[in-house]
């Protein structure tokens, strides 16, 4: 997230390590959308989602990479190969810590960032599109524009992110991400995910970082 080009579940202002300043507007948006939106960041569910993502920086090599998150209660983590992060989703608290640096600060940012649809950014329009199907089943699409990109998230019926998009807003905007899920499990790797020190290592193992053809579930 040093650079632009590590876009995973972060909105722009938040890879160059800042805190993006704006709250949510509240736009005109179909009530339906809204519901959706809040499952994805009130959930309570315990969860591990592991992804790949294949990411297309301006004017750089495109690269491919994994990701994973991890949810109980409101607890969440995020990780990449560069970045992990563990936020209080009620609290409204989060820590973030950059690998290869080792530099770590606590804001409100980062549980805006990484409790399921991020917040970080006002949102201009949002819209629900046609549902597709996935390996983990059927999910719903949703549209959100904000002043700079324009996100697609595929979501279960429980408010987990299966899939989504980062694109510049606009039509025929760069579209920086492309994210899927690879496997899905209602099980934690192992218990001391959300706390400070667990930040220190990796909780992914190395079977969830290689890229995939077959997603599938493990439990």
């Amino acid at each position: 997230m040093e650079t632009a080009a590590s876009f995973v579940r972060v909105s722009v202002c938040a890879v160059a390590l800042t805190t993006c300043s704006a709250t949510e507007a509240q736009p005109s948006i179909d009530p339906e959308v809204v519901t959706l939106i809040s499952r994805t960041r009130e959930t309570q569910d315990t969860y591990s989602v592991y992804a790949w993502n294949e990411v297309t920086p301006k004017g750089k090599a495109p690269f491919a990479e994994w990701s994973a998150e991890f949810h109980s209660g409101h607890l969440h983590r995020v990780e990449n190969p560069k970045i992990r992060m563990i936020a209080d989703c009620k609290a409204k608290t989060g820590i973030f810590t950059n690998v290869a640096t080792g530099e770590r600060f606590s804001d409100p940012s980062v549980a805006k960032m990484a409790c399921g649809i991020q917040a970080n950014a006002e949102i201009l329009s949002a819209r629900k599109l046609e549902p597709k199907e996935t390996a983990f089943g059927e999910a719903t699409v949703i549209e959100i524009v904000d002043a700079v990109e324009r996100r697609t998230y595929d979501l279960s019926d429980d408010g987990i992110l299966l899939g989504q998009t980062i694109a510049e807003k606009g039509k025929g905007g760069h579209r920086w991400v492309i994210n899927y899920a690879t496997h899905v499990s209602r099980k934690l790797p192992e218990d001391d995910i959300f706390s400070e020190r667990s930040l220190d290592r990796s909780v992914v193992a190395t079977q969830f970082r290689q890229p995939v053809v077959h997603k599938t579930n493990v439990d």
